[in-house]
């Protein structure tokens, strides 16, 4: 047996022991999404891009845990610092999910050439369904046009942070499935 099936037959069984074939199903594609934090910017954008990533999930089928849930597995956890990847390792088996979409929005609001065009920089991290090292990474940045806002109340529109939230994803749905 290759590793990889070794790897997959381990995890089934473990689920499985858990609470049986429907469980180990059902954790399979259970995702706990982290809301995302925002480190340098208006605070709305975090909601906008934990928003879409969620949309995201849920239309490629994943079964996206409630945030009052994952919410309350967080607390105390200052989210203004990098959660460890052992820490969501530990998340991900408290709240019987199969993985852990963490986002955080590193800064929004740098104006471009025009002045009316922003960037926002993003970054995702997906901790896959066993052991404890990232299944799926990736930063980046997004353009988005804000009319005659200032830097500091630029938020991302819904439409865009859609697109941003494929992108950040693109990758992990073929490795997940």
């Amino acid at each position: 047996m290759n590793r990889r099936l070794l790897v997959m037959s381990l995890a089934a069984g473990v689920l499985s022991a858990a609470g049986g074939p429907r469980a180990a199903a059902a954790a399979e594609g259970t995702v706990a999404l982290i809301p995302a934090p925002v480190l340098r910017g208006a605070a709305g954008n975090g909601k906008v891009v934990t928003d879409a990533i969620r949309a995201s999930l849920e239309n490629q089928g994943f079964r996206v845990l409630p945030e009052s849930q994952v919410k309350g597995a967080l607390r105390g956890v200052d989210m203004r610092k990098p959660i460890p990847v052992r820490d969501l390792a530990a998340l991900r088996a408290r709240l019987g999910a199969g993985y852990v979409v963490y986002p955080r929005v590193m800064s929004v609001g740098s104006p471009l050439n025009d002045g009316q065009t922003f960037q926002a920089t993003v970054l995702v991290n997906v901790l896959g369904k066993t052991g404890s090292s990232f299944l799926h990474t990736r930063q980046i940045g997004q353009e988005f046009r804000q009319g005659n806002t200032k830097p500091e109340t630029a938020v991302i529109p819904r439409g865009q942070a859609d697109v941003l939230a494929g992108k950040l994803l693109d990758g992990f749905y073929s490795r997940a499935k």
